[in-house]
């Protein structure tokens, strides 16, 4: 009769191994990444972050095209909430008389962000004094 601690001494039994310290490392890393980020999101959470928007506008010299004249633009809301449908106004004006009057909607500008767009007048904005601003935007 054969011994059952014999088969083991030829490496043919099943052999146990316990959890490598790079396993153990790997998921202490792991459980540590997840309690900051759970911590995290709940901080976030409990912040107040209510304000408004706050809509800085500047504007890039005018290009001719063909009869047409881009003026382009770039909103940023360095404020603390969204702006939906931002309307930006741009208005070309010979003294106190508006020669011309556009409009560009922004559908969506969250806080701490940007976006481009631009206005194409019929009037070369070069001859006139040229006013852009925001006039009009919903809360989220």
């Amino acid at each position: 009769m054969t011994d059952p601690k014999d088969d083991d001494a030829d490496g043919e039994g099943p052999v146990e191994q316990g959890t490598s310290v790079v396993e153990w490392v790997a998921a202490a890393v792991g459980a540590v990444l997840f309690v900051a980020m759970i911590g995290y999101l709940v901080q976030l959470g409990f912040q107040d972050i209510e304000g408004v928007p706050q809509i800085e506008l500047s504007a890039q010299p005018a290009i001719r095209q063909g009869s047409s004249h881009l003026v382009g633009f770039k909103a940023t809301n360095v404020g603390k909430a969204t702006a939906l449908n931002l309307v930006v106004a741009a208005r070309l004006y010979d003294g106190e008389e508006e020669i011309e009057h556009k409009e560009a909607t922004i559908d969506y500008l969250p806080m701490q962000s940007s976006r481009s767009g631009g206005f194409i007048f019929a009037h070369d904005p070069a001859d006139y004094r040229l006013r852009i601003a925001a006039s009009s935007y919903l809360d989220p």
